[in-house]
C-alpha cells in the first residue's frame, strides 16, 4: 500500500509538471509592438490658429489611430491622418482647428497595435486676451481712489502716460501681474478746468487696452460720457450720462420721434430717452442740449435714428492726423454687412459687437508723412447691396525747408570746411546750388521732428587765389513745392597775391 501511494504522488506530479510546460508553450515570443523614431515629441504643442504636426512610426501588426478628449469623448476640433494601417512604417498628421477660445485645450491621438497602445497628448494654446469693462473712467475734483476691472489670460503690466503721472498713481496694493483688478488714485484736482490721462495696459505678447481716466476741474463742469448714439429702426430707450457741478435745463428737439422717458432715474446725472420705431427709409437725426445758462456751458447728444434695411454710421467723413491713430466707428445695421478700405494704410484692427445690430470698428491709421492731404474710403457692403461709405481725410504735412544754423559765414581765403543744419519737410526732393569754389563733402540724416527730418551737410570751400574776396550762396530748394533757403558764404581775398604782385601785374589802362 505505501508503495502505491508513492508511485500515485510522483504521476501527479509529472502531470502538474507537464501542464505549467504546456501554459508557458502558449506564450508567443514576439507580441505586437508600435515603435516612434527617435526623439519624437509624443506631446506636441500646436499654435492658436490652428495647423499640424507629424510623427512616423513601426508596428508589427494592422495598427488604428483615434481622436479623443482625456481618452473617452470624442472632438471635432482635431482630426489624425490616416486612422488604419497594415504593419510597417506608417507617418501620422495630425491636424487642429484654430481655437478662438481663451482656454487652453487637449486631446488624446491613440495608436493601437494588438494589445499595445500609444498615447500621443496633443495641447493647443489659448486665444489671448485682454479686456477691461469699460475703456473710461470719471474721477471727481476732489480726487480719490478708482478701480479698473480686466479680464486677462496673459501677464499684464500698466503704464500711466509721462502727463499724468503728476496726479495719477498706482494705490498701494495694486499688483501689475494677471489680476483682475487693478487700483489706482488721483490727486484732487485745483484747476477749474477738466482734465485727462491715459492708463496703458501692456500684455506680455503684445496686446493693449488703454482706459481713459476724466477728472472735473473745481470750476462749473458739464461733461456728457457719450455724445453720439445710433439707434436701429425699431426704436429703443437710451441711456445717457453726464457730470456736472452746477444746476442745469434738458431741451428737447422740436421732434415728435423721441421724447424723456417717465422713469425714475438711478441717479440725478442719468437720463433716458425713448425713441419710436421709424418705418420710414430715411435716417432721422435730433439733438438733445443740455444747458447750464448759469455759467455758460452747453452740451449736446446727437441721436441718429436708421432706416429700415440700412446700415447707418454716426458720421460720413472723418479727419485723422498725420501721426499714427485709431479711429473708431460706432455701426447700426439690421443686416450682415463685410467692411472694406481702398487704400493699405487704413486697417480693421478690431470689431467690438453689442447685440445682433450694434458694433463698434477700430481702425488702425499709419502715419502720413508728406506734404497735401490723402483721402481713403472705408466700405460697408451688405449681403442684400446696401452699401455705405465713409470718407478718411488725413491731413498731410507742410512742405518747407529751413536752414536751422542762420548766420552768413566768413571764411578766410585757405581752404575751409563749413557746417549746416538743415531741417526739411518729409519727403521732399531738395535740391543744392553752390558757386563752383563750394564742394558738397557729406551730409547725415540726424533727427525727426513732428513735421520734418533734419540733416548736418558739410561742404568745402576751396582756397581763393585771388587777391579779392569773394561772395556766393549756399541754396535748398525744391521746384516741386516751390520752398527754398538760403546762406551767404563770403571767402577773403589772398593779401600775398597781392603783395607779391609789381607792375608786370597790374592792368594797363587804355588811352
Amino acid at each position: 500500500m505505501k508503495q502505491k501511494s508513492i508511485l500515485l504522488l510522483a504521476f501527479v506530479l509529472m502531470g502538474w509538471m507537464q501542464g505549467c510546460m504546456s501554459s508557458e508553450a502558449q506564450i508567443p515570443d514576439n507580441q505586437a509592438s508600435i515603435t516612434f523614431e527617435p526623439d519624437t515629441d509624443t506631446e506636441p504643442v500646436l499654435a492658436t490658429e490652428g495647423g499640424s504636426t507629424s510623427l512616423t512610426f513601426t508596428a508589427t501588426e494592422a495598427w488604428t489611430a483615434s481622436v479623443s478628449e482625456t481618452g473617452t469623448r470624442s472632438i471635432d476640433w482635431l482630426s489624425v491622418s490616416p486612422t488604419s494601417g497594415e504593419a510597417g512604417t506608417a507617418t501620422l498628421v495630425i491636424t487642429a482647428l484654430a481655437n478662438d477660445t481663451y482656454d487652453e485645450r487637449n486631446a488624446a491621438v491613440t495608436v493601437a497595435c494588438g494589445i499595445e497602445r500609444k498615447v500621443i497628448t496633443v495641447t493647443q494654446k489659448q486665444q489671448d486676451a485682454l479686456m477691461v469693462t469699460s475703456n473710461k473712467v470719471e474721477v471727481e475734483a476732489e480726487g480719490g481712489e478708482f478701480e479698473i476691472e480686466l479680464k486677462s489670460n496673459v501677464s499684464v503690466t500698466y503704464e500711466i502716460e509721462e502727463s499724468a503721472r503728476a496726479w495719477l498713481s498706482a494705490a498701494s496694493d495694486t499688483r501689475a501681474l494677471t489680476v483682475s483688478t487693478l487700483r489706482f488714485h488721483a490727486e484732487g484736482n485745483t484747476d477749474t478746468e477738466p482734465r485727462q490721462g491715459v492708463i496703458t495696459l501692456n500684455g506680455d505678447n503684445g496686446l493693449t487696452e488703454e482706459v481713459t481716466v476724466y477728472q472735473l476741474g473745481s470750476g462749473p463742469a458739464l461733461v456728457l460720457t457719450q455724445t453720439e448714439y445710433v439707434v436701429g429702426s425699431d426704436g429703443e430707450t437710451i441711456q445717457v450720462e453726464l457730470k456736472s457741478n452746477n444746476t442745469y435745463q434738458i431741451e428737447m428737439p422740436p421732434v415728435d420721434w423721441i421724447k424723456e422717458a417717465d422713469t425714475r432715474a438711478l441717479s440725478t446725472y442719468t437720463h433716458y430717452f425713448t425713441v419710436a420705431p421709424n418705418d420710414t427709409y430715411d435716417a432721422r437725426e435730433a439733438v438733445i442740449r443740455f444747458v447750464d445758462r448759469e455759467n455758460g456751458l452747453e452740451q449736446t447728444v446727437t441721436v441718429t435714428q436708421m432706416q429700415r434695411d440700412a446700415i447707418v454710421v454716426a458720421q460720413d467723413t472723418y479727419e485723422v492726423p498725420t501721426v499714427y491713430s485709431r479711429l473708431e466707428l460706432p455701426v447700426q445695421a439690421n443686416v450682415n454687412f463685410t467692411v472694406e478700405t481702398d487704400v493699405d494704410w487704413i486697417n480693421l484692427r478690431e470689431e467690438d459687437t453689442k447685440g445682433l445690430t450694434e458694433s463698434v470698428l477700430t481702425f488702425s491709421i499709419a502715419p502720413y508723412m508728406q506734404s497735401g492731404d490723402r483721402e481713403g474710403h472705408i466700405i460697408l457692403i451688405s449681403n442684400a447691396g446696401i452699401t455705405q461709405t465713409i470718407r478718411v481725410i488725413q491731413k498731410g504735412t507742410i512742405a518747407y525747408i529751413k536752414i536751422l544754423s542762420r548766420g552768413d559765414t566768413i571764411v578766410d581765403c585757405g581752404e575751409n570746411y563749413t557746417g549746416m543744419t538743415v531741417e526739411f519737410g518729409f519727403a521732399h526732393n531738395f535740391k543744392i546750388s553752390t558757386p563752383d569754389w563750394i564742394l558738397e563733402n557729406s551730409s547725415i540724416y540726424t533727427d525727426e521732428t513732428d513735421t520734418g527730418h533734419i540733416h548736418e551737410f558739410i561742404f568745402i570751400i576751396k582756397p581763393n587765389e585771388s587777391a579779392e574776396s569773394r561772395t556766393g550762396f549756399i541754396r535748398f530748394y525744391d521746384d516741386e513745392y516751390g520752398v527754398s533757403d538760403e546762406m551767404k558764404v563770403t571767402q577773403e581775398g589772398n593779401r600775398q597775391s597781392e603783395a607779391e604782385g609789381g607792375i608786370d601785374d597790374m592792368p594797363i589802362e587804355p588811352w
